[in-house]
């Protein structure tokens, strides 16, 4: 309904001829005044004889042009006084010609971040560097909006490919900002390190311990280097990835930006590891020239050398082995073939027949020297290392990684049909030492057996044969230099789970040179191996396992529980009456001989042959370490009566740690899933099933655990 105004007077109509001048200031006292709309008080003006001073603009092609080329860009003033109308005149001739600012094409800063997923503050910072041509959008009532055009983003992209993987951008993208016009990007770049961390200065340092709900102190300390920053010898520079977000500097391993300006090179052809190797060798006070180590003397450093350079105790190992492994890459070989000569084989005095495997092993051993050996658990690992060492007569070195293996090693030695001395020794350093003496009273040999740990000194010692027993140990940060601390002609490495899940497992082989036996199919195929199901028992929860694995006891059976948690195996032993060997127990080895059901902790893991185990029990372990389950269920192969092996599970445990379960599943091994319910009086039923399958299809997964496992009283 259309709002009623009073009529205007003739003294009202004098008065608005009188003060009208056609401003909007004017109009709107004038409304306000009389109450009456706009549009009357200007018709009754004009009635009264007002004309307007400003000449009338008529809008021709050229103004148009004008509007159509500035509008947006241009502020509004600017353009008022180019076509010389008012603002309120071009307001609304733009809008009859249809021209708005959303018809801009060039795309806002937001709208590249929109696209892009780089910050909007990154392509300012690219804007005020100059390597990036923008423009200003004025707007009316807000701050001023960004733009740039597509070329000039094509410009940045064409001098520096690094900023955006324009190649693998999505379809929409790539039409929206014309990618398709660009060239495909170089490969790598050249970027310059010139971090100046490795200054000695003072830094707030945390101090005092960790954990236990307190707090550290920040104390200023000085912090000293023994080599000069990046920044003080001028950069390092080196080859990376184009699209690689955090390329690490080789020499000081700072963090450094790909927008890096380096050398300004690009390259589509893969320069290698050479000014990575650069870096490293000038660390070791060394030079890589034509693709080889040179001192100062240009002298070639190879192998034993340079890992005394590589862990000189000076680094950590994480950092040592890093280098230790980019040397590798290089060519590094720590393993050059070294055939033992036949005049130094003495004749057989342990009476042991070599199967075909342990001969392909000893053939590979003496035309090599160094010979890692990967058949499974029961299949004379250590018998041929013990054959070996003492057909070569000299003094030899064990490397074990726990005492229980030692003293299986011991009473190994002892079985021979020879005379045997064995003796501990506590200082220097706690070592066991092995005499085997020969069929007419002289010493065979001699054999060292250490921890992997052991800090002892052997620069001034050389053997003749050392072995990396249980040889998945070897690539830790402090094991690893034992090849260079350990000077012997020949090597072994014996392992039967070449598995580590810290990417370093391909360490081991490079540290073998020469393997044999990975394989245990044929092992199988010939019966040499027993076939030994896997039941997976699931249960609820943690505070279940206990009372599940008394229902899985039968006293008549020989019986190992292996428990990661030493917690946990104490309370087996508390509340299940079985005694339990961890770290610090005595006689552990003899404890776990003469008990028939014994809970032991990963001390017991590897390496050790007990006969007559029956029956494997897993109530905890290391999450998804696939040589510790592949070794726990060793312990049954070594065995002449093995029966079976179980996994005590929670479902959280089986979702996160399955990798456990399918490496068994891997190497033959047959699988069967129950789940524990807690009902009484029911005979469980189980039904093998592929984890690979099962773990693939959640969906299924509650179907396919239908089995029950009755819970004892």
């Amino acid at each position: 309904m259309a709002k009623e105004f009073k009529p205007l007077n003739e003294a009202q109509i004098e008065q608005i001829a009188r003060i009208y001048d056609g401003r909007s200031e004017t109009i709107d006292k004038l409304v306000r005044r009389f109450g009456a709309p706009r549009w009357r008080i200007g018709r009754v003006a004009k009635e009264r004889g007002y004309r307007s001073k400003r000449k009338r603009v008529v809008w021709t092609f050229a103004l148009d042009t004008i509007i159509r080329e500035s509008w947006g860009r241009l502020p509004i003033e600017e353009i008022a006084a180019r076509t010389g109308a008012s603002e309120l005149a071009c307001r609304l001739r733009a809008k009859r010609l249809g021209v708005s600012t959303r018809n801009l094409e060039d795309p806002t800063i937001r709208t590249l971040e929109e696209y892009t997923r780089i910050d909007h503050r990154q392509w300012h910072w690219y804007i005020e560097r100059g390597w990036l041509t923008a423009w200003k959008q004025p707007r009316t009532d807000a701050p001023p909006a960004t733009r740039l055009s597509v070329d000039s983003l094509h410009r940045l992209l064409r001098k520096k490919p690094e900023i955006y993987d324009y190649e693998n951008a999505p379809v929409s993208v790539r039409s929206a900002l014309q990618l398709d016009k660009l060239p495909v990007p170089p490969a790598f770049k050249r970027v310059t390190c010139r971090s100046d961390h490795w200054t000695d200065r003072e830094r707030l340092t945390a101090v005092g311990p960790r954990g236990g709900g307190q707090e550290q102190a920040l104390v200023s300390k000085m912090h000293t280097y023994s080599m000069e920053s990046c920044e003080a010898v001028g950069g390092t520079s080196f080859w990376t990835a184009m699209y690689d977000s955090e390329p690490s500097c080789p020499r000081c391993g700072a963090r450094v930006s790909r927008y890096s300006e380096g050398d300004g090179e690009y390259s589509d052809e893969d320069h290698g590891d050479g000014d990575v190797l650069a870096a490293v060798a000038g660390k070791l006070g060394l030079r890589w020239v034509d693709g080889q180590l040179v001192d100062a003397d240009n002298c070639g450093v190879h192998d034993e050398r340079l890992l005394a350079l590589v862990f000189d105790g000076k680094r950590k190992g994480n950092r040592a082995f890093s280098a230790f492994r980019r040397l590798l890459a290089s060519g590094l070989n720590i393993g050059r073939p070294t055939p033992v000569p036949d005049v130094r084989w003495a004749p057989d005095i342990t009476g042991m027949k070599l199967r075909s495997d342990q001969q392909e092993a000893f053939a590979a051993f003496r035309e090599e020297g160094r010979v890692g050996i990967y058949t499974p658990p029961g299949q004379g690992k250590s018998s041929f290392a013990r054959y070996v060492m003492t057909r070569l007569p000299g003094e030899h070195i064990v490397f074990v990684h726990s005492t229980v293996l030692r003293d299986d090693w011991i009473n190994a030695f002892k079985a021979l049909p020879v005379r045997v001395e064995s003796f501990i020794v506590d200082r220097p350093n706690l070592h066991a030492v092995i005499v085997v003496y020969d069929t007419d009273g002289a010493v065979r040999c001699r054999v060292n057996l250490f921890n992997y740990k052991t800090r002892a000194d052997f620069s001034r010692r050389k053997f003749v044969v050392r072995v990396f027993d249980e040889a998945q140990f070897l690539p830790g940060n402090e094991a690893v230099k034992l090849l260079y601390r350990v000077d012997a002609e020949f090597q072994l490495s014996l392992t039967a789970t070449p598995f580590r899940e810290d990417c370093r497992a391909s360490m081991i082989d490079v540290i073998s040179a020469r393997t044999v036996g990975g394989d245990w199919q044929p092992y199988r195929d010939r019966g040499d191996i027993p076939d030994v199901p896997v039941d997976v028992v699931i249960v609820p929860n943690e505070d279940l396992k206990i009372a599940a694995l008394r229902s899985l006891i039968d006293e008549r059976e020989r019986t190992m529980i292996f428990s990661d948690s030493i917690a946990l195996g104490k309370a087996v032993e508390r509340e299940v009456g079985i005694p339990f060997v961890h770290a610090t127990s005595k006689r552990k080895l003899q404890t776990i001989k003469e008990n028939r059901v014994v809970a032991v902790s990963r001390t017991a893991d590897c390496g050790i042959s007990i006969n007559d185990v029956e029956h494997v029990a897993e109530l905890s372990f290391q999450k998804g370490a696939r040589a510790q389950s592949v070794q726990r269920h060793g312990r049954l192969l070594h065995s002449k009566s093995a029966r079976r092996h179980t996994v005590l599970m929670t479902p959280e445990e089986l979702t996160k740690h399955f990798k456990r379960l399918t490496v068994l599943e891997e190497k033959g091994c047959r699988m069967k899933l129950r789940m524990l319910t807690g009902l009484r009086g029911r005979q469980p039923t189980t039904t093998p099933i592929k984890l690979k399958a099962l773990l693939t299809a959640p969906a299924r997964r509650q179907n396919r655990w239908c089995d029950v496992l009755p819970l004892a009283a």
